[in-house]
């Protein structure tokens, strides 16, 4: 898990400063294969480092970027976060979702 935890703040960082587009489709892809990997879907570490780099890339990222992936990917979050029953994680995941959400006011 350390590796992905790694990789997607490298991966945002990437998205945000690049100004090739074929950099950050190919940035984008890899993000999603690890936002998207069922294996790691329940892993509060990846979750967290998600969306984390989310919020520190939201402004940054172009607006299709925004709407094709993060908005829905925010949205499937949360509602996986309100089926967990671990309330010490969902508390995390939510205080994350806001602070995302929070950024994407401004975009």
């Amino acid at each position: 898990m350390a590796v992905q935890e790694g990789v997607i703040p490298v991966l945002g960082e990437m998205m945000a400063k690049s100004k090739s587009r074929e950099i950050v489709s190919n940035c984008g892809k890899l993000f999603r294969r690890f936002v998207e990997d069922e294996s790691l879907a329940h892993v509060h570490t990846v979750k967290m480092a998600v969306l984390k780099t989310l919020t520190q890339t939201a402004t940054k990222v172009d607006a299709h970027f925004r709407e094709e992936f993060l908005i829905p990917h925010l949205y499937n979050m949360t509602e996986l976060n309100s089926s967990d029953d671990n309330v010490t994680r969902k508390t995390d995941i939510t205080r994350a979702l806001v602070a995302t959400y929070k950024e994407l006011v401004y975009c």
